[in-house]
């Protein structure tokens, strides 16, 4: 676990053992997700307005199949008007590393 600066520490580290840190954040709410995120989605997937940073596309893919769809602005808009629960989204939280190159054609 870490504070709420994202400091960590580890205890009983053994030496000579692997270990994988893995980072992942469970928290399930709209976290100020609003009608304007949807409409700038809905505005990406028509067309009109394309969402061009890799991060914002990641972001959109709110099922987590590796595209940004209609199924997605579907999947937002229940999310904000409360016909659908938090709880079927995947993962609210995306993170990812520094160290890896995003490829925006993944999730266009």
């Amino acid at each position: 676990m870490s504070n709420s600066d994202g400091d960590f520490s580890f205890t009983d580290i053994r030496s000579g053992v692997n270990y994988r840190l893995i980072a992942e954040k469970e928290e399930n709410n709209l976290n100020g997700l609003t009608v304007n995120d949807a409409i700038i989605l809905l505005r990406h997937i028509i067309g009109s307005e394309r969402i061009t940073s890799p991060y914002q596309l990641i972001a959109a893919d709110m099922n987590c199949d590796g595209t940004v769809n209609n199924l997605d602005f579907d999947l937002l808009y229940g999310l904000i008007i409360g016909t659908i629960s938090p709880n079927v989204v995947k993962n609210f939280w995306k993170l990812i590393s520094k160290r890896n190159r995003i490829e925006p054609t993944k999730h266009e």
